[in-house]
């Protein structure tokens, strides 16, 4: 195992977990174990937009790279990761600030709303609004709107998922490729997986039942492919996908499952898994197989242009 990983691993069996804490609470601390385990990125120019909602906000950070060329941009539309109760714009900026320098593609970041406050499938339906709003406003960005994918990681990864189940048939809005970052595709975490790496790896088994029920109404979300898009009976015509999972990851299984999947549906798949990671590596630019990750992503961006 990486040198600096078993340092974070053993420096975080002393810490408490986001079970163990208030949800305010582990929202800050989430925050703050990301910030420390990452680079500081520098990026061309950002802009936060708010689209308005009846009763709440939906919050999209746009991320421009240096422009080179007199010509439109590809976009990447992302999903952040953090079990639908914990995560923000803020705790994966550094990654998208990266993530767009690196691929000179415009990032639209965003932040849905969270569990328990609003439950599944409230993430959803705030995705699929923003994902309208960017297309509809695509113009106002110099993006190509035949050039734009949609990524997430962990529970952003099954929003993207969805996402490019839901929209495949659309008229307007259709996705160049998917980017799948350890996702959470199952109704139940019960794989192989969930029980081998239940403890000692950042993502801990009381974490991931503790997400579960923060986000999850009744066991009749269960049956809801939003809710778990492996679950879905068509995965046929779903855009080219690069699916990473991690070795060491409770979610590792269902990760490659999904992938499987998706291969028996006729769709153009890549699957890696580094097997020395954990849940969560991606964000860790601090390793150096976070950046050959990273460095791997930007490469399919650039090839699915």
């Amino acid at each position: 195992m990486d040198k600096k990983l078993k340092e974070i691993l053993d420096r975080s069996k002393t810490l408490p977990e986001f079970w163990q804490m208030d949800v305010d609470t582990a929202r800050q601390t989430y925050l703050d174990r990301c910030v420390k385990c990452s680079f500081a990125e520098k990026i061309e120019k950002t802009k936060d937009i708010i689209i308005n909602k009846k009763n709440y906000q939906i919050k999209i950070r746009v991320y421009f790279p240096q422009k080179k060329k007199k010509e439109f941009f590809s976009g990447l539309i992302f999903f952040h990761g953090g079990g639908f109760v914990i995560g923000s714009i803020k705790t994966h900026d550094h990654l998208c600030r990266r993530l767009s320098r690196l691929s000179s593609t415009v990032i639209f970041s965003v932040e849905y709303r969270l569990a328990p406050e609003f439950k599944f499938p409230s993430a959803i339906l705030d995705s699929v609004d923003a994902v309208k709003w960017i297309f509809e406003n695509i113009k106002k960005f110099n993006v190509n709107k035949n050039k734009i994918g949609i990524a997430g990681d962990s529970a952003g990864a099954c929003i993207a998922a969805v996402l490019s189940i839901l929209f495949r048939k659309h008229k307007s809005i259709r996705f160049s490729y998917q980017i799948l970052i350890y996702p959470c595709t199952a109704p139940k975490p019960n794989n192989k997986s969930h029980i081998t790496f239940a403890k000692g790896f950042l993502l801990s088994r009381k974490n991931i039942l503790w997400f579960y029920k923060n986000y999850k109404n009744s066991i009749l979300d269960e049956k809801d492919f939003r809710y778990a898009p492996i679950i879905s009976q068509d995965l046929s015509e779903l855009p080219k996908s690069l699916i990473i999972v991690a070795g060491y990851d409770p979610l590792r299984d269902e990760g490659i499952k999904y992938a499987e999947k998706l291969i028996h549906f006729g769709n153009d798949v890549q699957l890696i898994n580094y097997k020395n990671m954990v849940h969560g590596f991606f964000l860790m630019t601090k390793l150096q197989d976070s950046r050959n990750a990273i460095d791997k992503t930007v490469s399919f961006i650039k090839e699915s242009k």
